[in-house]
């Protein structure tokens, strides 16, 4: 019932899209480009643990803007500008040679990341009725969770033939291709501040 809830909602599908996509490429970027990007460019450990600090400062404070601000923002606008902020903070970090640099990367990753999903969870709970509410987020997580392995194993075989950099940048392109398909894509352009379910 949660599956056909998704699927038959074309803004929820087209989410589900995104996020599957996103969760693949994040997942071969954090779990397996960044520790050898540590090794390779900065050559040392202590860099990755500055980076990944980066994105989890940068999601503490995208959360507690998006508590204290996000009520006046449009949604529209949290979302589209939530992936491009994300799309620019990945390009960072391929020609960064700077730990500031990269960590400000990662950081504007974060900063995005944090009123992206709150944004992305208010309005799954507005669409879905609260007695489906938890068979829907279940099979949406099982949908999304899918992607993380394949990322993580596809990033690994590639790792072995490519250098980490033009890797990443790769990171970079294919989720500026997600962010310009959800700018064009109709459903998550129109959708308004509030959903209003359709009465038929």
């Amino acid at each position: 019932a949660g599956a056909r809830l998704i699927l038959g909602d074309r803004f929820l599908a087209a989410i589900v899209r995104l996020s599957v996509v996103a969760n693949f490429l994040f997942s071969a970027l954090f779990a397996v480009a960044l520790p050898v990007y540590a090794k390779e460019v900065f050559d040392d450990p202590r860099v990755l643990g500055l980076i990944i600090a980066g994105f989890g400062g940068g999601s503490l404070a995208g959360t507690i803007a998006y508590g204290v601000f996000g009520a006046g923002v449009s949604r529209v606008k949290l979302l589209l500008g939530g992936i491009f902020l994300m799309a620019a903070g990945l390009w960072v970090l391929p020609w960064s040679s700077m730990v500031a640099l990269s960590v400000a990367g990662t950081a504007a990753i974060g900063l995005a990341n944090g009123p992206l999903n709150a944004t992305m969870m208010v309005i799954l709970q507005e669409r879905v009725p609260e007695s489906l509410l938890g068979r829907v987020y279940t099979s949406l997580m099982a949908i999304i969770q899918i992607a993380s392995p394949v990322g993580v194993v596809a990033a690994g075989l590639l790792l072995d033939s490519v250098a980490v950099t033009l890797f990443m940048a790769g990171i970079a392109a294919a989720f500026s291709l997600v962010a310009l398909s959800a700018f064009l894509n109709p459903e998550i352009r129109s959708a308004s501040d509030r959903y209003v379910p359709d009465p038929s």
